[in-house]
């Protein structure tokens, strides 16, 4: 392991752990987290076409007087890899470099519910 890719690599053939009750809860808090982005990511889009809607043709935003929003315009640009890929075969091997690992944790779709919430309940 190094500084920049803290967590090892699997390796090897497709391993199973069995997981601790702590364990299981992180599962349990990953899905939670990621729930919860979901709801306010939906919530910034609405909240932020309702102010859109609000403002008009203002460009910022006032309450009292103070500016508590400011409204500006941009038009993203992006370099287009795979139409230069096409065009240019040697030199866009040339510069692939190679990146830090990433991991997607996929939770099961039905989570037994916690051990403690069992206990609690009855």
């Amino acid at each position: 392991m190094d500084s920049e890719n803290p967590v090892a690599a699997p390796v090897g053939p497709d391993v199973s752990l069995d997981l601790d009750v702590d364990g299981y809860r992180l599962v349990r808090r990953l899905v939670t987290a990621k729930r919860a982005l979901a709801l306010w990511t939906e919530e910034e889009r609405k909240v932020r076409q309702e102010l859109l809607n609000l403002a008009g043709d203002a460009r910022s935003l006032r309450y009292g007087p103070t500016v508590v929003a400011t409204i500006s315009a941009s038009q993203p640009r992006r370099f287009d890899s795979k139409a230069f890929a096409e065009d240019h075969p040697d030199l866009y091997e040339t510069y692939l470099v190679q990146a830090g690992a990433f991991y997607r944790i996929t939770p099961g779709r039905a989570l037994p519910p916690d051990p403690a919430e069992r206990k609690r309940s009855r």
